[in-house]
């Protein structure tokens, strides 16, 4: 996967609106990497607020690079509370790839 996992595991994790619906997102993305021959490993992300879960969980496992899926939600709604793509891309203490 563009060279950057080498020998290491890709940690895959989801934060969702419960654990179970965490737990099979995280595990179909294992079971792609797997299929391309990537060592990958389901990280179990704690609820609570996107942006903070993935941020700690980068900071925890040191991350290198944080992929993510962004999901559009209404422009009024990021006004209000804006989005966690945008907290990411300014807290972020690695680089990351978006995917829309």
């Amino acid at each position: 996967l563009l060279g950057l996992a080498g020998s290491d595991p890709v940690h895959v994790g989801a934060v969702a609106g419960s654990p179970e619906r965490a737990r099979a997102l995280a595990g179909e993305g294992c079971a792609i990497l797997r299929n391309h021959g990537l060592v990958a490993t389901e990280l179990v992300c704690p609820d609570g607020d996107p942006a903070d879960v993935l941020l700690a969980e980068v900071a925890r496992i040191g991350a290198r690079l944080l992929m993510m899926g962004a999901f559009g939600g209404s422009s009024l709604m990021r006004l209000l509370v804006g989005s966690t793509t945008d907290r990411l891309l300014r807290d972020s203490p690695v680089p990351i790839f978006i995917h829309r």
